[in-house]
């Protein structure tokens, strides 16, 4: 019997649908708490004649009192503790397959870990310095990276048509980077901060699919000790800031830090959703539900953040989420194809 029904294929895109809600609103703790901390530094200065005191949210991002960093370590905080005390619960009860503690499962975890919380760092920093819809979709761009680092590494057939898919998608990238750092540069108010964060946030994208090939060698792995990987390498990462010239910046005031710890609430909640999706269909068709996010997020960022995209990042966005829609399932379409040829004829 197909397990891979429509209804759990419904059920499996409705869950991702899901989960990439909850990603948004683990990165609008983080944005919102960035604007906070920027609006009491720059009235705070205006206070003492330094800067005017009235100023719109986001206007100076170097005013932010926290970085990329810090928003990973307070986030993962209070994940590391509860995915810990899940995991000893299960090997307690020995529920934990012997599998998932060898050593080479236990390799694999911490680079899934590392690059994972480098991909989250990257995500943080640019929610951080540009519109959330651009932050969105440029950090969901893996799909193209992946279909090239799969045939480039694993020797995987490259079909023409996917190809033709991932250079459309590029060029569509290409033309919201260019816009944005274009739109950027020509701001009264423009930092390198803020002109970097594009790239970053497609950075983001890149080591997202980086991520994806270690999640191969971990499918029988419990989500948990997945999560708690992630949250233990959060814990480690930001203290890399340490050897940077301005060191580690924590917020000033009580709702920045309440914002950042509360971001791990929908950061758990999506890592537990997407494991949820990708268990109840075809990962082919279900992870098209992902490029909601961008949707999401450009009516947040129109409503909350008053971000209002250009046409030309419209119609980039807009390409963007058709070709990665567009590549999974042609994928999967050419799987079904191929197991059809080669079933055995019935009577």
């Amino acid at each position: 019997m197909n397990e891979n029904t429509p209804s759990r294929t419904s059920r499996g895109i409705l869950l991702m649908v899901t989960s990439t809600f909850f990603f948004l609103l683990m990165t609008l703790c983080i944005k919102a708490a960035g604007e906070l901390e920027a609006a009491h530094v720059t009235s705070h200065l205006g206070t003492f004649g330094a800067l005017p005191s009235a100023r719109t949210f986001g206007a100076f991002p170097s005013a932010r009192t926290f970085g990329a960093l810090e928003a990973v370590f307070l986030r993962s905080a209070p994940m590391a503790l509860v995915c810990a005390f899940v995991v000893g619960r299960e090997v307690k009860r020995g529920s934990l397959p012997r599998k998932a503690l060898s050593p080479r499962t236990l390799r694999w975890l911490a680079s899934r870990g590392l690059v994972g919380a480098t991909s989250m760092a990257c995500l943080f920093y640019a929610s951080l310095h540009i519109p959330l819809a651009s932050t969105s979709l440029l950090s969901n761009t893996s799909v193209f990276f992946t279909g090239v680092l799969a045939h480039v590494f694993l020797n995987e057939r490259l079909s023409w048509r996917r190809f033709a898919l991932i250079l459309v998608g590029f060029a569509c990238v290409a033309a919201v980077l260019v816009e944005g750092i274009t739109t950027t540069l020509a701001a009264t108010v423009a930092t390198a901060a803020s002109t970097l964060g594009y790239v970053i946030a497609l950075a983001s994208g890149f080591l997202s699919s980086v991520a994806y090939f270690s999640v191969r060698k971990l499918k029988d792995v419990p989500s948990s000790l997945i999560i708690l990987s992630l949250a233990l390498a959060g814990l480690l990462i930001p203290w890399v800031g340490l050897f940077f010239p301005e060191g580690l910046t924590w917020p000033r005031t009580p709702m920045g830090w309440t914002l950042l710890l509360l971001s791990s609430v929908p950061a758990m909640l999506g890592q537990l959703t997407m494991t949820a999706a990708l268990r109840s269909g075809p990962a082919g068709i279900v992870s098209t539900g992902q490029y909601m996010g961008p949707v999401f997020a450009s009516i947040v960022g129109v409503l909350v953040f008053q971000e209002h995209p250009s046409p030309v990042k419209i119609a980039g966005g807009l390409g963007v989420i058709c070709v990665g829609v567009a590549i999974p399932l042609l994928h999967n379409l050419k799987s079904s194809s191929a197991k059809h040829r080669h079933a055995p004829p019935t009577e």
